[in-house]
This record gives structure tokens, C-alpha cells and sequence, in this order.
């Protein structure tokens, strides 16, 4: 009963791309972006909800260039900044949640 209400309140306020992202990744969903803003994704079980794919269908191009800057960013923290795959990821959601903060 507390999702179904939670889902609700989610629905009417706008979420940001950045917010949607950061809820399918602690789902664990993982996302690929593919050519031409096609973005794919691989779920556990009942990871999705309705509400959740409606999102995704709505920010799907806005995701898609979230998820291309994130594998580029932390691709380079990994390579040039010579930190592990886990040190780079998370330099990157922190760089990227303090963006978001900045740009509200």
C-alpha cells in the first residue's frame, strides 16, 4: 500500500532524467545507450514498475545521453586517471549529482 502511494506522489511531481537514472541504477537496472537514442536495459525481476517505464519511455533520449557521458566520464577517470571501474563510477555520480545541484 505505501509503493502504491509513493508511486503516485511520483508521478505528480516531475522527475529529473538524472533522478530517474539514479532510481533504475540502485534497482539495478543497467542501461545501454545504442545508436540513434535507443537505450537498453536489463532488470531484475519486478525491478520495473509501471510508473517507472512510462518514465523511461518519457526521458528516453535525455537518458541516453546521461548514460553515453557517464560511460565516457567514467572511462576516463578510469584510464587517464588510473582509478579502478568502482572509484571512477563513483567519482562520476558524485561529480554529476553536484551538477545537478548547481544547475537547479
Amino acid at each position: 500500500m505505501t509503493e502504491d502511494a509513493f508511486e503516485r506522489f511520483r508521478r505528480l511531481r516531475p522527475a529529473s532524467p538524472l533522478a530517474l537514472l539514479q532510481e533504475l541504477h540502485a534497482r539495478g537496472v543497467c542501461l545501454t545507450p545504442y545508436p540513434g537514442g535507443t537505450v537498453h536495459y536489463t532488470a531484475p525481476p519486478d525491478a520495473l514498475t509501471p510508473t517507472l517505464l512510462a518514465a523511461m519511455r518519457a526521458h528516453k533520449q535525455a537518458l541516453h545521453d546521461l548514460v553515453e557521458l557517464f560511460e565516457e566520464r567514467a572511462a576516463i577517470a578510469e584510464y587517464c586517471g588510473g582509478l579502478s571501474r568502482v572509484e571512477a563510477e563513483t567519482l562520476v555520480w558524485e561529480a554529476m549529482q553536484q551538477q545537478e545541484k548547481v544547475c537547479r
